[in-house]
């Protein structure tokens, strides 16, 4: 199991008070650092549900799918500023056409997968943000009210 220390992060152009890295490759990994990092935010309950809907597609569909899961990791870069707490999370993983899957779709409703980022996103986080082929997200925590000017 990784350790979690948040330190000073100079690496961030962004001024950056604490930032830390993980890593794991295990669905019991996944939500366990979805428990320890949920703590950090306002409001935990919302905040875990979506880094383990999250943590664990990176885990079944990105780095199991490749049947690499012993070298393969998720990796999840924590960043907590001023005004936001922001998630990182990259696999190794190929990717994935996220377009499809960021909003709730009727067709989808009964099917087996395929709603964990469209709730993730209305329901944990202010901002998801997918880069790349699809196998690294980021998702935002505002800590200051939108128009508080703060």
């Amino acid at each position: 199991m990784t350790a979690l220390t948040l330190q000073h992060d100079t690496t961030n152009e962004a001024p950056s008070k604490n930032a830390s890295s993980i890593r794991f490759n295990t669905l019991p990994e996944a939500n366990y650092w979805a428990d320890v990092l949920a703590v950090l935010t306002p409001n935990p309950v919302n905040t875990y549900f979506g880094l383990c809907e999250l943590f664990i597609n990176s885990v079944v569909h990105g780095i199991q799918k490749k049947n690499q899961a012993n070298n393969a990791f998720v990796y999840v870069h924590i960043s907590v500023m001023d005004d936001c707490i922001m998630f990182d999370i990259k696999d190794d993983g190929d990717g994935f056409d996220w377009n499809l899957f960021l909003n709730l779709d009727d067709k989808r409703m009964l099917d087996k997968s395929g709603r964990g980022i469209a709730l993730a996103r209305h329901l944990s986080f202010d901002e998801i943000t997918y880069l790349g082929t699809g196998n690294h997200v980021r998702c935002c925590i505002n800590l200051t009210p939108k128009g508080s000017g703060m």
